[in-house]
């Protein structure tokens, strides 16, 4: 099976043939899927757990190490362009979508 996405940042670095490849193998997965999650009903979040900086590492202050993207694709979302979601907010955003009780942070922006 493909490598994934952290093993080859990794293992390879960034700026490689096989780290590009192993995030392209992800964006097609996501791309065969994502409309029929969206037609089911599905709200759709992709994010990661860390970013990674030139040196193939993940635990230090770089921005590049802290920050990452996130996609939000379905009708619970506002898709407001201010919304500005700290990655600790994620857990309690998403228990908020699915119904779940908790008592964690949430961005209100980020939904509908």
């Amino acid at each position: 099976h493909p490598m994934n996405i952290d093993d080859a940042g990794h293992k390879h670095g960034l700026d490689t043939a096989q780290y590009r490849n192993s995030a392209r193998s992800a964006d097609i997965i996501l791309a065969d899927y994502l409309q029929r999650w969206l037609d089911a009903g599905y709200q759709v979040l992709v994010t990661a757990d860390h970013g990674m900086n030139n040196d193939r590492s993940h635990n230090g202050l770089l921005p590049e190490e802290r920050e990452v993207p996130l996609f939000v694709i379905g009708d619970a979302f506002s898709l407001n362009v201010d919304a500005a979601p700290r990655q600790t907010d994620l857990c309690g955003t998403v228990c908020e979508l699915l119904g779940i009780p908790h008592d964690k942070p949430i961005c209100r922006e980020l939904l509908n």
